[in-house]
């Protein structure tokens, strides 16, 4: 008994051993139609069935399995062990997984049937009533001899099966435990398999999927790389591989054949180093090569372009499937950089088309837009070109002041000739040909301005017109057309750009400004020239001078002549080069707004704001001459000066700021006793004297109390704004030690609020200034009162102090954490009564007074402010004071 025991478990360790081996040589097959014959032999060999078949399930276009259903049958894809009618019987029939297939193509479990015609004999006993059902059971007798062929085929059953009794059966289960197939045994005689069968079976089931889907991947891999090896031949450029040695692992078509041809370049392998070794070294040191442009002398002698972009060759993601990895990735990480991928491209000839392309798409819309231009302008505009003048181009107005039509290419005496065209000189005597101002240019290269002549037409009529004719450069002219001459093509030959302005229409434009201007109410001047020479004025312009101002005349002579004194804001004279018109003729600046008080000859003053704007001599002139660019000399700078009388507004200001004063002078009284009775109303119930105050009564009061505070600051705020205004502020300045102030201002603010820390941060004991201490704690005192007010969220509040010696100030700073500025209400921070939009969404109450106050006391003080703020980040407000002779730190 143990022998037979030793014996059977040594027979089950030469089949496991042979299934091993049979599972590598699965393992190594990449022929699916190989594969599946091994497959079946092996199964056939290895359990000792008389016959064995591997069913597969259909794929679908993506090459995934189909899930078994009505027309989606198995096929038969190898079967050993049948004569051949009946293997081609076998691939004719449906396996739709039915009967003993049913577990295994349904279910994904293995069959073992020791005795089919036991089992049919069961089914026997209870009569089909359906035809397939029928048929079924006719194929059972006729398996086992009790049913002739014909009774067979009379049940639509066909014949030539193979005798079954013995029937084992396992499924092939893919990846995601789908039934991909199953390997069916069969044997003549009754109770052939056994258990360890039905084990080696499913081991061999599973092996076998396990091989046939790695045949699939290997025949996709191996279409996806013919499929690639055709893309990387198919490149037009030139394509290279180079491994981390600089040796070259592959190459397309185009890149050997560049490779080659570069080679025989007077550079030889130096090109094939800067086109090829060279990117691959930056890029394997991990630095980017992107179009990096080579150029290369060839043969020929012809400069050619090559664009050459390098990247690393990183490894790929290995594949999600059971297929052996390439040896050559072995041992490294995924990621690495595993050599260079270069790419050449010979740009010469796309460069060169590249550029005569955009060359002759912008010389067409050049030239388009300019006789577009040109026919838009009132005045007569011509090109010519060569000594004889021969037209190129022309503007439609052309034809109106010669009173003909000039053709292109047609000389200038020969259109004058046939048209009968006759041109007078200013002396009213006919001009010879070469006097024109046409032929001047071409002739002899000069430029001829403000040529005065008189054109006499065909019909009799005559028009004085200006002209004037600037010499060209035809090298340098690109706009001229290609098809004028064959004699321009050869040579280069100058050309004139003339204009002809009508005389008449530019005296009626200018009366017409002059009217225009004349009915304005405010002075309006036109000057040129860095001395602010008058062109035109406006009536309105003689009564704010006080006199009229002759044309020509500079600035300075006017002034002087007629005694005229301008004053700024401060009460002083005004430095000539200060005023807005000099300001705008010599410096091109656009001057706003600046007020001065011109003083007249008779006595009087007058009040305006002055409004500058410089202007391109060369784009303006009040005599037109367009497309004419003027001799450096003749380029002069001009301005335009509006002068605005204000004497209306002063007279409303000073009511507006007499109203104020009196306003806040007569509100401090009232204010003073309110507040005297609810302080000694809250002080008295304080202490207890007096009859009791109700809680919502000494909440009233405090409330009575606070408004009447911010009623009685918005008084002295008003007044202070009031003297500032009329220049009434007076200072009382004094060696003031500005720690010490800081200290004394930060401690009474730091007893107004509980939700903030207020900090000093100096490394100065005493620093001492010449200012006056009572306006310079207004203004600590309000910078530090904003930065509680808006920082409604707390936060610290840092005072800086410290001397700057480079430029001898004493820096004061004031950061906080709140709100910020919006970037777009910076500019008004110091203007009155500006306030920031964002202060008034949270709810923060202000009048926008106390920075005006704080920029005029700092000013008035020598001093600088300004800020530093970011909207959601906080802000930072800087005051900058002159340091006295005795204003040193004490501590140096």
């Amino acid at each position: 008994m143990h022998s037979r025991k030793t014996s059977a478990q040594h027979v089950t360790a030469q089949r496991l051993a042979a299934l091993s081996r049979v599972g590598a040589a699965l393992m190594s097959e990449r022929d699916e139609a190989h594969l599946f014959q091994l497959i079946v032999e092996t199964a056939r060999d290895l359990i000792g069935a008389t016959f064995a078949a591997l069913t597969l399930r259909p794929l679908n276009e993506e090459g995934e399995p189909l899930v078994p259903s009505e027309g989606r049958l198995f096929h038969l894809a190898a079967i050993v062990g049948v004569t051949p009618e009946q293997e081609a019987q076998l691939r004719r029939m449906p396996l739709g997984g039915e009967g003993l297939l049913l577990p295994i193509f349904r279910h994904g479990v293995p069959v073992r049937v020791a005795d089919a015609v036991a089992l049919v004999a069961r089914t026997e006993q209870s009569p089909p009533t359906d035809p397939r059902g029928a048929a079924s059971q006719a194929a059972a007798a006729y398996v086992h001899g009790r049913l002739p062929a014909e009774g067979l085929r009379a049940q639509g059953v066909p014949p030539g099966h193979p005798i079954v009794r013995s029937f084992l059966g396992a499924p092939m289960l893919d990846r995601s435990g789908e039934v991909r197939g199953g390997l069916l045994l069969g044997h003549s005689q009754p109770g052939q398999f056994t258990h360890e069968d039905e084990i080696m079976l499913a081991g061999l089931a599973a092996q076998a999927a396990v091989a046939l889907e790695n045949v699939r991947w290997y025949r996709t891999a191996q279409m996806r790389a013919q499929e690639l090896d055709a893309i990387f031949e198919s490149i037009a450029d030139g394509v290279t591989l180079v491994d981390p040695q600089g040796n070259v692992l592959r190459e397309n078509g185009a890149a050997h054949r560049l490779r080659e041809r570069l080679r025989e370049t007077p550079a030889g392998e130096r090109t094939v180093e800067a086109l090829l070794a060279t990117p691959a070294r930056h890029v394997l040191a991990g630095e980017a090569v992107q179009e990096s442009t080579v150029r290369v002398d060839d043969t020929g002698g012809e400069t050619r372009e090559y664009l050459v972009t390098a990247s690393p060759l990183r490894l790929p993601t290995p594949p999600a499937s059971p297929l052996p990895q390439d040896q050559r990735w072995m041992g490294q990480a995924q990621g690495t950089i595993a050599g260079a991928v270069v790419v050449w491209r010979d740009v010469t000839e796309a460069r060169r088309l590249l550029i005569e392309q955009r060359v002759h798409v912008e010389t067409e819309a050049w030239r388009a837009l300019l006789q577009l231009i040109l026919d838009e302008l009132p005045s007569s505009v011509y090109l010519v070109r060569g000594r004889d003048a021969r037209l190129v181009l022309a503007n439609r107005a052309a034809t109106a002041v010669f009173g003909a039509t000039w053709l292109p290419g047609q000389p200038m005496r020969e259109f004058l000739e046939e048209n009968r065209i006759r041109v007078l000189g200013a002396d009213d005597r006919p001009l010879p040909l070469e006097q024109f101002a046409t032929l001047r240019a071409v002739q002899h290269g000069e430029t001829v301005l403000q040529h005065q002549v008189t054109i006499h037409h065909p019909d009799g009529a005559t028009l004085p017109v200006l002209v004037n004719a600037v010499a060209l450069d035809a090298r340098n002219l690109s706009l001229l057309p290609a098809d004028t001459t064959a004699r321009a093509a050869e040579e280069a030959e100058p050309a004139a750009l003339v204009v002809h302005q009508d005389v008449t229409a530019i005296e009626a434009r200018r009366a017409l400004l002059q009217h225009i201007l004349d009915e304005l109410p405010s002075s309006v001047y036109l000057v040129r020239g860095r001395d602010a020479r008058l062109v035109l004025a406006n009536r309105a312009a003689a009564t704010v001078w006080g006199v009229p101002w002759r044309p020509g005349q500079s600035m300075r002579e006017f002034l002087e002549e007629n005694h005229i004194r301008v004053f700024g804001t401060d009460g002083h004279p005004l430095a000539l080069e200060q005023f807005a018109t000099l300001r705008a003729v010599q410096h091109g600046e656009t001057v706003r707004q600046q007020q001065v008080t011109i003083h007249h000859p008779d006595g009087t003053t007058l009040p305006v704001l002055v409004n500058a704007v410089a202007l391109d001599a060369h784009q303006f002139d009040v005599v037109p001459s367009p497309l004419v660019s003027h001799p450096a000399e003749h380029a002069e700078p001009a301005a335009i000066v509006v002068h605005q009388d204000v004497t209306a507004l002063k007279a409303a200001e000073q009511l507006k700021d007499e109203f104020i004063s009196i306003a806040a002078h007569e509100l401090r009284t009232p204010l003073a006793i309110l507040t005297g009775f609810v302080q000694t109303l809250l002080n008295q119930t304080a202490r207890g004297k007096g009859p009791a105050l109700a809680e919502w009564q000494q909440k009233s009061l405090q409330s009575i109390d606070l408004a009447t505070a911010r009623l009685v600051d918005l008084a002295e705020d008003l007044l202070d704004v009031t003297r500032v205004q009329a220049g009434r502020l007076e200072l009382q300045r004094e060696p003031t030690d500005l720690v010490a102030l800081a200290r004394r201002v930060l401690a009474r603010r730091q007893l107004t609020t509980e939700r903030h820390a207020l900090t000093l941060v100096t490394t100065l004991p005493h620093l001492v200034v010449h200012v006056d201490p009572r306006r310079m704690e207004q203004v600590l005192s309000n910078l530090i009162g904003n930065a509680i007010k808006y920082s409604p969220e707390r936060g610290a509040i840092e005072v800086t102090i410290r001397a700057e010696h480079e430029t001898h100030e004493a820096l004061l700073s004031v950061r906080d954490q709140g709100i910020g500025i919006p970037l777009h209400e910076q500019a008004q921070v110091f203007e009155r009564f500006a306030r920031a939009g964002n202060a008034q969404a949270y709810g923060i109450n202000g009048t926008g007074l106390g920075l005006y106050l704080c920029r005029e006391l700092v000013e008035q003080h020598d001093g600088r402010i300004w800020f530093e703020s970011a909207e959601g980040q906080g802000s930072t407000f800087f005051v900058a004071l002159p340091l006295g002779s005795q204003a040193v730190p004490a501590d140096l």
